[in-house]
C-alpha cells in the first residue's frame, strides 16, 4: 500500500510540473546590455553597466563594462567567473521576438516566467574534453542546485517553415551540463539511449516515472532537483 501511495504521489508531482508549472529552460539571449554584476576569476566583484557584448559560437566572448565609479574596462570571457545581468527592455524585446516568431517555442514555453525573470546569468564552465573554459548562459536558474544546464550556441537545429512561418528551428540539439562539479555534453541524439541514464541514473524516481524525451529535459532536471537531492 505504501508503495502504491508513493507511486501515486510521484505521478501527482509529475502532473503538477508538466501541466501547472510547465518547467522550461530560459530563452538563450544574443543581445545583452544594462545593469550588471560580475565576479572575475581572481574573485574581484564589480557592479555597473554592460555594453557592447560580443557573442560567439562558444558563448559570450567579450564585453565592455562601466563600473559604479565610471571606470570603463573591456573584459574577455576567460577573465570572468560569473556575470549577472538585469534583464532590460532590449533583452525582453529579443525574448518577445524570439518566442513570437516561432510557433513551437511559443506553445512550449512558460512565456510569462521568461519575460518576467529579473536576472540572467553567464558562468565560467569547463569544456568536458579540452582544457578550455567558456562563459555560457545558465538556462535553469531557480532549479540548478544539483544540475546546471548551459546553452551551447553552436548546437542548434536548422529552421523549418510551413507557409512561410517558422514552426521550428534554432532549437537546442545539445547542452553543456555540470553535475557533481563535472561538466558533460548531453545531446539530443544520445539522450534516449544513453545520456538520460547517464544524467539521472542515480535517481530511480526520475528513471521510473519519466520517458527519455529530450524536449522534456527541463521537467526531468526540475524533478531531479526537487525529489532526488542528497
Amino acid at each position: 500500500m505504501n508503495r502504491l501511495i508513493l507511486k501515486m504521489s510521484i505521478a501527482a508531482v509529475l502532473l503538477f510540473i508538466t501541466v501547472t508549472i510547465n518547467a522550461q529552460f530560459v530563452t538563450p539571449l544574443t543581445t545583452i546590455s544594462g545593469d550588471s554584476e560580475l565576479i572575475t576569476v581572481d574573485g574581484t566583484k564589480a557592479s555597473g553597466k554592460l555594453k557592447n557584448a560580443m557573442m560567439g559560437p562558444n558563448g559570450l566572448m567579450s564585453f565592455k563594462f562601466e563600473d559604479s565609479d565610471g571606470n570603463k574596462v573591456k573584459y574577455k570571457a576567460n577573465e570572468v567567473q560569473q556575470l549577472k545581468i538585469k534583464v532590460d527592455g532590449l533583452a525582453k524585446m529579443e525574448i518577445v521576438a524570439e518566442q513570437s516568431s516561432n510557433i513551437t517555442k511559443l506553445a512550449n514555453s512558460n512565456f510569462k516566467e521568461v519575460v518576467d525573470r529579473e536576472y540572467i546569468y553567464w558562468e565560467r564552465v569547463k569544456d568536458p574534453s579540452k582544457d578550455k573554459f567558456y562563459l555560457l548562459q545558465l538556462l535553469n536558474p531557480g532549479f540548478d542546485e544539483l544540475i546546471k544546464v548551459y546553452d551551447l550556441p553552436n548546437n542548434k537545429s536548422g529552421e523549418t517553415s510551413v507557409g512561410g512561418v517558422a514552426v521550428s528551428g534554432n532549437e537546442a540539439t545539445a547542452y553543456l551540463i555540470v553535475k557533481d562539479g563535472k561538466s558533460m555534453k548531453i545531446t539530443k541524439k544520445k539522450y534516449k539511449k544513453q545520456d538520460f541514464n547517464l544524467l539521472f541514473g542515480d535517481c530511480q524516481k526520475v528513471i521510473d516515472e519519466c520517458k527519455p524525451d529530450f524536449k522534456q529535459m527541463p521537467v526531468h532536471v526540475f524533478l531531479y532537483n526537487e525529489l532526488c537531492g542528497k
